[in-house]
């Protein structure tokens, strides 16, 4: 028995926590003085052979700490695992916490902004399910699972916290219509605030029910005490085409205060007629400026007005945005035609572009620097010029049911102190790294 237990602990050791070993790793270049590797400062385990992550968006907590997802239990075709939550300690990777109070054992469906940090606690935004944890001790204080899925990305003021889901009256009427949700302060219970105003002239049955709009994204913010949501919502609009056989998709903006429970502005036009318009990425707000994506095309708004500032075609290619950041006077949007475009934020003009792809992890920005994880490389190019700084290959390149571990999931950061560089953290699909941050 003691045996046993002996072999047991050594395999949890062997997953959960961490191994410091550089395995002599050095620094090397290719042609273009781009780095290829770099020596890391400590790695941490974050799966026992199961591959991919659910984690595109990195979540550091109070400095201390960056959460991961778990994986472990897969079977031969990697197609069902058990996951967990653990928040390695950012100075040596060890687990501070695992958390593993899943419904389903699992995170089922959880997009870049189910979760946020509030107040050093973590609320979790799933398919069916919410739950919410003291991110100090990895304590659930409450979970919840709905009646009906939530698709859809969700959004916070402090601990008022926002959902999409398909409207409850729209539910009962056969129709898909969605709604935003606010979960009262126990998570046991939700009250359905409002819905956008869809016009339903052009909608469809699509086998489900008749289609009338759809939510993605929502950003929910404070502005003189006053709680507010910026709403981008998606209707069918007229068809075309020479024989009007073609559907085409109408997108707005409308901006609802939540303190007085009524629209500020609701009907914004974003997309243009003859474009095929999609739903944004969760808004960016700076200031009075609001910065949107609609397929193709990026766009600034005003906060308060709804009018148009300005909008950018980023590609004659129909294609649609993966992530968009702000930072230091530049808006980045990856777009799935494998192009990173950096633009400038008071103008739309372009700053630069550069080599991505379209299956990528969220942009993250540090020091003048905007790292992100490019199918298979972790990447890094200078903010100011675009010029690729580095283009890292994966370290480790184990291998599990015939396939190769790859850079996967999220890259996030801390920023240094006095003068000393700043962190670096990135998953594959069985690692959590720590580097130096380029700068």
């Amino acid at each position: 028995m003691d045996l046993q237990i002996s072999v047991l602990i050594c395999f949890v050791s062997s997953f959960l926590l961490i191994s410091c070993r550089n395995e002599d790793v050095q620094t090397q270049y290719d042609s273009d003085g781009v780095a290829t590797q770099i020596p890391h400062v400590w790695r941490s385990s974050i799966s026992d052979g199961a591959f991919g992550q659910k984690l595109y968006n990195g979540y550091t907590i109070a400095d201390k700490g960056i959460l991961c997802e778990l994986k472990r239990e897969s079977d031969a075709d990697n197609s069902s695992w058990k996951s967990s939550l653990a928040l390695k300690d950012v100075e040596t990777g060890e687990n501070l916490w695992v958390w593993d109070d899943f419904y389903d054992n699992k995170i089922v469906w959880t997009l870049n902004d189910d979760f946020a940090v509030i107040n050093n606690n973590l609320w979790v935004h799933d398919l069916m399910s919410d739950y919410y944890i003291d991110a100090n001790n990895g304590k659930t204080i409450w979970r919840h699972k709905r009646t009906f899925p939530s698709y859809s990305e969700a959004a916070n003021i402090e601990e008022k916290l926002f959902f999409i889901a398909n409207g409850q009256a729209a539910r009962s009427e056969g129709k898909i219509a969605d709604s935003f949700f606010k979960y009262d302060q126990s998570g046991q219970s939700f009250t359905e605030i409002s819905h956008p105003p869809y016009s339903e002239e052009f909608a469809f049955h699509n086998g489900l029910g008749l289609a009338v709009g759809s939510l993605q994204d929502i950003y929910a913010f404070r502005y003189e005490n006053i709680d507010y949501l910026l709403v981008p919502y998606l209707e069918r609009g007229p068809m075309t085409g020479s024989e009007q056989n073609q559907p085409t998709n109408r997108t707005f903006l409308g901006l609802f205060n939540l303190t007085l429970n009524k629209w500020v502005y609701d009907r914004k036009p974003v997309s243009f007629e003859g474009e095929f318009g999609m739903l944004s990425l969760k808004p960016i707000v700076n200031g009075q400026d609001v910065y949107l994506t609609s397929g193709n095309f990026a766009l600034c708004f005003d906060l308060f007005s709804g009018e148009k500032k300005w909008h950018r075609r980023l590609t004659s290619e129909r294609t649609v945005p993966v992530d968009m950041l702000y930072a230091d006077g530049k808006l980045l949007v990856n777009m799935a035609n494998a192009t990173l475009y950096c633009l400038s934020a008071n103008d739309g003009s372009n700053v630069w572009s550069q080599k991505s792809n379209s299956l990528s992890s969220d942009l993250y920005h540090q020091n003048g620097v905007i790292y992100w994880i490019p199918l298979g490389n972790l990447r890094a190019v200078d903010l100011q010029t675009g010029k690729l700084i580095w283009n890292l290959n994966t370290i480790e390149r184990s291998t599990s049911n015939g396939r190769r571990s790859e850079w996967h999931g999220f890259v996030t950061g801390i920023e240094g102190k006095n003068g000393t560089k700043g962190k670096i953290f990135a998953t594959t699909d069985h690692y959590l790294y720590c580097f130096d941050a380029a700068r």
